[in-house]
């Protein structure tokens, strides 16, 4: 895919590198989306399983860097 095309696409999870930090009872809070509608979104870790919890709609300014639009 082209960079273009990459940042119209939908981030439906976080990024990989930011939940493989997560220690064992470790919590990520999270916009997921696209650029006009995300979900902040709430992962937590639990041995290696990850619980994914949608708490509201929101917007927030873009992600920038790698795992960003």
């Amino acid at each position: 895919l082209s960079i273009r095309r990459q940042r119209q696409m939908c981030k439906e999870t976080a990024p990989e590198n930011l939940i493989n930090q997560l220690k064992d009872d470790g919590k990520l809070l999270i916009p997921i989306g696209n650029k006009d509608e995300q979900m902040l979104t709430l992962y937590i870790k639990n041995n290696d399983t990850f619980k994914k919890i949608q708490i509201e709609k929101l917007k927030f300014v873009p992600l920038v860097g790698n795992g960003g639009w």
